[in-house]
């Protein structure tokens, strides 16, 4: 199985099944600590800072890692709430319509939900989906980048470009107008 490591000195949090570190100042070695000063229900990123390096499992086990597997002009991360859901199936599907015009033009795109690998795994196998869906079950990625809802810390749908430098380029949020989030992708292929 995948496990959870960080090695703080480069930056770098590793997410996967049994995860129990944090990204940040507030590492604690059994997760996120209860200081004021940790990323839950903190604002999302802003474009232009730099997005924070991580490596997770996809729906195979794979290791995916931020600084290693992006396109040649970058990534685009597609946080959602869950697999099999109406909004979230018609947007990975119009999505992963995109995936491959995107990878011919240099970019990486990827699915981020709460949801474990067995389920990715049968949602890809539904929809005839060909794009990486990264497992983030106990919601660590959601924290770095700041999209939880403070409170309940319910998933949101938040699509992020990151360039090759790890520099935000661009954010949409939009929970229910997912042709936002078409926009965003149809923008970067020039259409």
């Amino acid at each position: 199985m995948f496990a959870g490591t960080i090695a703080e000195q480069d930056r770098v949090t590793t997410i996967g099944h049994d995860s129990r570190w944090v990204w940040g100042p507030w590492i604690t070695r059994w997760g996120i600590s209860n200081r004021t000063s940790n990323r839950m229900g903190e604002p999302m990123l802003k474009i232009g800072m730099e997005a924070p390096d991580f490596e997770s499992a996809d729906e195979t086990g794979r290791p995916f890692r931020l600084s290693r597997d992006g396109g040649s002009r970058g990534t685009i991360i597609c946080f959602y709430p869950g697999d099999f859901t109406p909004i979230c199936t018609r947007e990975i599907c119009r999505l992963d319509a995109l995936r491959l015009e995107l990878a011919d033009r240099g970019w990486v795109l990827v699915g981020v939900s709460p949801d474990p690998g067995a389920r990715h795994e049968l949602f890809k196998q539904r929809y005839g989906l060909s794009l990486r869906l990264l497992c983030d079950e106990k919601r660590l990625l959601f924290c770095l980048y700041g999209c939880l809802l403070p409170v309940i810390q319910w998933p949101l749908r938040v699509s992020w470009v990151v360039d090759t430098n790890r520099r935000i380029e661009a954010r949409v949020h939009a929970e229910f107008r997912i042709r936002h989030h078409e926009k965003l992708l149809e923008r970067l292929l020039g259409n």
